[in-house]
């Protein structure tokens, strides 16, 4: 016996053993995959092939001839072996591949083979001379035809799987060498026989599966080769609904998804390959690239992903995108980068739908606080308003007693005088009724106007505390409440921001506190104190207070006690308020059935001044 074919048949033995043991693992691996199937196929024809191998070599141990019932066994491996390559390589690089019938027809040649060689005797088209050893052997001309077709079905599978393994792991990559490494190996061995380039034995074929089978088990083993189903990278990427492109060192793309193409339905032609100031010069304002140039040098140089926003052209449906800007380093050195586009075109379209929505819902609110004043207001007004009107009809009547008294001998100068004062008596107190009237006109003017920009402003205490007590005077009086103060400050103190903001809160805050009552009466407190450094206003009720689980959510949600006469939404503005424009916090303490009190905190300096600082 040869050397070379006694090495053949240890690592005969080697690689069925290990053929075994690969379909037990890949078995209780695969999980019904189809790419276990087609493993284990691949698998269950190598263990023919070294059966028929071991098989005849002890066969002709001990009879001394060659039995080709397991040289056919052997051929069954060699003919069959391509097509379970082709399919492996055909699954793992194309997830949704669907074995159809028509796919029978790659066995026809196999098939062909197999009858072929069972009767060789007869026309001898596929060896002329059969033997174990390549330099004796004298194939026939079918042979190569075979052969042809044989080595290029396993050039395709290898292809194929070459073609996965690059997309998932790299061209470099461990499992690409395996995988390669474990197909060539027995490939390499059927050349070097067939064609007689080394004097080889029969066994050579079989035995180099060995390899194979080593390649696999690592690949099997350490890289879960059949964990997961083969889903290749590209197929996944192309479902993200975020587009990305990927760019060298030179700012060319050089690769990018479908996304890109659903997102940009300007594009007219792939991306890969251009400049990629050609491609934002095709889909992106005039400008962009300049802007994302300075921005990626900056990722660049400090190692970090950027964002910027801007929007789609060439298009009649505008998109607007969040461009995330990804720097690629290998070994410390700027390779390339990743751009993401996502878009946000449905985000801005609901944040404008919002906006437009929460303007709509303040305007209202307002217009109901308006509303709820117009009664006190008209209550108020009335009294003065028939006050001047009976002055006036006071000072025409005594105009005219005036007017006849000048030539009347018995009116004396004492009774002059006396008309006179009661005219500058009249005219006092019509002075202040008008007073009055015009400090009401303010407040409410300053509580109906729409405030569309935040004024920078100033305002003191006490007119703060005037323009409350003007407007809750009626909604006071008719629920039968009483507004006591306690102003622990100089009323001159001054609060910076708007005075018809704050002013709002309050009065919305203590018709709050008034219908927390039910119509009974009631005390309601307002006590402002302060520091160096911040104002306190508080404002106490002893009504019947909030739930606990109400008071967490007062101003994260628009939420009420008052059920259908309530919407939530003064609260939450007041709060946002609070924070928006005077810089402060707000705050609520209660219990239940024993009142509530709400804390506003504003800080002493000037509002502007703290955010141009910050």
């Amino acid at each position: 016996m040869h050397i070379a074919e006694l090495t053949s048949l240890v690592l005969t033995h080697l690689s069925l053993v290990s053929c075994l043991w690969l379909a037990w693992v890949t078995n209780k691996r695969s999980r019904g995959y189809r790419l276990g199937h087609a493993f284990l196929a691949l698998i269950a024809i190598m263990v023919i092939w070294n059966i028929g191998t071991l098989l005849e070599y002890y066969t002709r141990l001990a009879t001394g001839r060659t039995h080709m019932l397991f040289i056919y066994m052997c051929y069954f491996g060699i003919f069959f072996i391509p097509i379970a390559i082709l399919y492996l390589g055909k699954i793992l690089s194309q997830p949704d591949f669907q074995l159809t019938p028509a796919y029978a027809a790659f066995l026809v040649i196999p098939v062909t083979s197999m009858i072929v060689i069972c009767t060789n005797d007869y026309h001898h088209l596929f060896f002329q001379r059969f033997s174990l050893y390549s330099s004796e052997a004298v194939y026939g001309r079918y042979y190569y035809f075979h052969s042809v077709y044989s080595y290029g079905c396993i050039l395709v599978g290898i292809a194929y799987l070459v073609a996965f393994s690059v997309r998932n792991s790299g061209i470099f990559s461990t499992q690409s060498a395996l995988i390669c490494i474990g197909i060539l190996a027995p490939l390499t061995a059927n050349i070097l026989y067939s064609f007689a380039l080394f004097d080889l034995s029969f066994s050579i074929n079989s035995s180099m599966f060995t390899i194979t089978t080593f390649c696999f088990a690592v690949a099997l083993q350490k890289y879960d080769f059949l964990t997961v189903v083969p889903i290749a990278v590209q197929h996944v990427v192309d479902l993200i609904s975020d587009g990305y492109l990927v760019i060298d060192g030179q700012n060319r793309i050089v690769g990018c998804n479908k996304a890109v193409f659903r997102l940009l339905p300007g594009l007219t032609e792939p991306p890969a390959e251009a400049p990629l100031e050609d491609f934002f010069a095709e889909s992106f304002p005039p400008g962009f690239y300049g802007i994302f140039s300075r921005l990626y040098a900056q990722s660049v140089e400090e190692r970090c992903t950027f964002s910027i926003e801007s929007h789609s052209i060439g298009s009649e449906d505008r998109r607007h995108f969040d461009v995330e800007i990804t720097p690629v380093f290998q070994n410390n050195l700027h390779v390339g980068g990743i751009l993401l586009l996502k878009d946000i075109t449905q985000a801005k379209r609901d944040l404008e739908t919002i906006k437009e929505t929460q303007a709509i819902m303040i305007e209202r609110e307002r217009l109901a606080s308006l509303g709820q004043m117009v009664g006190g207001i008209a209550h108020n007004l009335k009294t003065p308003i028939l006050s001047i009107s009976g002055g006036v009809e006071a000072l025409r009547d005594l105009a005219r007693e005036y007017d006849e008294s000048v030539e009347d001998d018995e009116v004396t100068v004492e009774d002059h005088h006396e008309i006179a004062s009661e005219m500058l008596d009249w005219l006092d107190r019509i002075k202040n009724h008008c007073s009055y009237i015009s400090d009401m006109i303010s407040t409410v003017k300053g509580q109906a106007v729409q405030h569309n920009t935040v004024q920078d402003d100033h305002f003191s205490i006490d007119e703060f505390i005037k323009r409350v007590e003007l407007l809750m005077k009626h909604e006071l009086k008719q629920n039968h409440c009483i507004l006591r103060t306690d102003i622990q400050v100089g009323r001159d103190t001054e609060i910076s921001g708007n005075v018809n903001s704050l002013v709002q809160i309050f009065d919305n805050l203590i018709i709050n506190a008034v219908h927390a009552y039910e119509g009974e009466n009631g005390f309601i407190d307002l006590c402002i104190r302060g520091d160096d450094e911040k104002l306190t206003l508080s404002l106490t009720d002893y009504a019947k207070g909030i739930a606990p689980e109400i008071q967490s959510r007062l101003f994260r949600e628009m939420v009420t006690t008052k059920g259908k006469m309530g919407t939530g939404l003064g609260l939450y503005l007041s709060h946002s308020t609070i924070k928006g424009i005077f810089n402060g916090q707000m705050s609520v303490a209660s219990q239940p059935g024993t009142g509530t009190c709400f804390t506003i905190e504003l800080p002493r300096q000037p509002v502007a001044m703290e955010l141009s600082a910050n």
